[in-house]
Order: C-alpha cells, then structure tokens, then sequence
C-alpha cells in the first residue's frame, strides 16, 4: 500500500512533535520545512529523519572529521552520502551539531550528547 502525499501543513506540526517527543530541538516550522522537502511523501520524510537523528546519535557516540569514511558510515549503519549530507545541513542549522575549527563535528549539548548515547545502546 502506497500512502499519497501528506499535506505539509499538517505533516509539518506532526514532524516537529515527534522531534521534541525524541528529545531533539524541532519547531513546527522546522518540520513544515522537513515536510515540504519531500513534498509530504511519507517514505521519504521518515528517510530523512532518520538520517537527522541517526547522525546524530553517531556523532554523540564518536566526534570524527570524517563523517563520509566508509568505516564511519558502516559503524553507525548511516547508509548513503547523500543522506548524510543533508542530515549534515539540517543539524548545524538547527544547533544540534557542529564543526570546530579542526574540522571535528560533534553534537553541541553535553547533556544532549549524553543521552543519545544513552538512547543508543
């Protein structure tokens, strides 16, 4: 069964629930905007948000400059590059994570941090 496209005005309030539910910063504006990037589509949007949090549960357990290494990805099971790199954008824009100066990308709440890893295991 195949679900059509949900409208992003309501799609948006319930993505940006389900965040705030995980424990991750997420206004309804966030979501509305998660939701319009997929244009509503259900499977996609769950795509992409699991590649937001799993991203960031990743870089909770281990800070690393290389996100894209193959040994990295396998590790955390992060799956496409692609996915990454818009997991990437949507967190720094929303201060979940960040990149210091050496180029190291780690979660920007300690107490955040402490309970994905805790999430994760």
């Amino acid at each position: 069964m195949t679900l059509p496209p949900l409208p992003p005005a309501e799609f948006g309030p319930f993505l940006a629930a389900l965040f705030q539910k995980a424990g991750m910063k997420c206004s309804e504006t966030d979501g509305l905007r998660l939701a319009s990037l997929t244009h509503g589509h259900p499977y996609y949007t769950q795509k992409l948000c699991f590649f937001l949090i799993a991203l960031a549960r990743a870089l909770a357990s281990e800070e690393t400059t290389s996100v894209f290494a193959a040994d990295f990805m396998a590790r955390h099971d992060l799956g496409s590059t692609g996915g990454i790199q818009g997991a990437l954008k949507k967190l720094t824009r929303l201060d979940i994570i960040e990149r210091l100066p050496d180029g190291q990308w780690k979660v920007t709440d300690p107490v955040f941090k402490r309970w994905l890893v805790h999430q994760a295991r």
